[in-house]
């Protein structure tokens, strides 16, 4: 089976940031679960430490792309 290719990496690591945005969003860092975030993008917990290290890497993730945003 393998990996799946570059393109959908990327678009798997946009889908868990655009799923935690949301989730942190809604009940707040604290209260979202890396098992929530896997749940809202359709993926095994493990794709998401796959991307990032812990829910903290995550987090920094989102406030680097939200400052590149302008």
């Amino acid at each position: 089976m393998g990996r799946p290719p570059a393109t959908e990496a990327r678009d798997t690591r946009q889908g868990i940031l655009d799923a935690a945005l949301d989730l942190f969003s809604e009940k707040g860092f604290f209260g979202t679960s890396m098992r929530e975030i896997a749940r809202a993008v359709g993926v095994r917990e493990s794709a998401i430490y796959h991307h990032f290290e812990n829910k903290e890497a995550l987090l920094d993730a989102l406030v680097k792309e939200q400052g590149q945003e302008r």
